[in-house]
């Protein structure tokens, strides 16, 4: 009989099976697989029971994952796995499914981090980057995030040859480690906000590369590091002030700023998002209410240069 550890082995080794997932989330599902097989890899196929997928969820929890890697573990790469065996025999689908039945996916906690701030709050942080010297390069990267929405591989994969601030436009059609975006829907052109314009104003072209947001020394912003050395110390900074959230709540923050005037499908179009997910995911933050001119939703009456203490 196959066991857990056999099905794994033959769905990453197998062309076919291995390569059912998208490349790109394949080697996230391989690990994550690897993690049943640590836990119950000797279990046979046909002998599972829903004490097994209990014995795993409770094995990594207490390693300290958090219950949406598990989730992911169990109830979407695991059963996959599952799926494939039926497909292959091993195992019936009546077996996978009293499995699933028994098995609750965790109580998953609300993301931590991912509301908007609010305009007072976004203008703090935009205060402190402007008044603080050390962090002060990067204001221009951190008020076209809030005034843009867009994702930080994209704004840092934006090229001058993709900006016109004459004429007010940027076309977003790449991200960071990719030639094209997250999504085919995500390649758009954007008519920029004027604060979005004033934030990219004064930047000089580099001498190496064409990138448009550079670190103080010339090359590409490494996001990794700007989150660990630079955001990550602004929030703390700033706790009591504003709420500490990721850097990623740049663009939720627009998103949800952009709902109160503009519909669901415009800001989908704008931000290069689904409208079911804007809807699923931000509209809960919003109070709509009558659309004004576009320009009206996206410049929030202010100014780069009252970012300063």
């Amino acid at each position: 009989m196959t066991t857990v550890a056999g099905l794994v082995a033959r769905i990453l080794t197998h062309p076919e099976l291995g390569n059912a997932v998208e490349k790109r989330w394949r080697s996230n599902r391989n690990r994550l697989l690897r993690y049943a097989v640590a836990s119950i890899g000797d279990a046979k196929l046909t002998d599972l029971v829903p004490a097994h997928l209990w014995s795993l969820q409770q094995a990594y929890l207490q390693r300290g994952l958090a219950p949406s890697t598990v989730n992911k573990i169990t109830h979407n790469c695991l059963h996959g796995a599952l799926t494939i065996a039926v497909a292959e025999g091993y195992i019936q689908r009546s077996t996978v499914d009293r499995l699933y039945a028994a098995v609750r996916r965790l109580r998953e906690p609300a993301p931590a981090g991912r509301a908007p701030w609010t305009r007072l709050e976004r203008d703090e942080i935009l205060a402190y980057f402007a008044g603080t010297e050390s962090y002060r390069h990067y204001l221009p990267f951190v008020a076209w995030q809030f005034f843009t929405g867009c994702r930080p591989g994209e704004s840092l994969a934006l090229t001058w040859g993709c900006l016109d601030r004459q004429r007010r436009w940027a076309r977003i059609a790449a991200s960071v480690g990719s030639p094209t975006t997250k999504t085919p829907i995500s390649i758009r052109e954007l008519r920029l906000a004027r604060v979005a314009v004033a934030a990219v104003a004064q930047l000089p072209r580099g001498p190496v590369t064409d990138l448009v947001f550079l670190g103080p020394r010339g090359s590409p912003i490494n996001l990794g590091n700007f989150t660990t050395r630079t955001w990550q110390p602004a929030m703390k900074a700033l706790a009591g002030q504003v709420t500490p959230r990721v850097f990623y709540c740049t663009r939720h923050t627009f998103i949800s700023h952009a709902l109160e005037s503009k519909t669901p499908q415009e800001v989908a179009r704008y931000v290069g998002d689904n409208p079911t997910q804007i809807l699923k995911t931000y509209f809960r933050w919003t109070k709509p209410v009558e659309a004004e001119e576009w320009d009206d939703a996206l410049d929030v009456h202010t100014d780069l240069g009252a970012h300063k203490r």
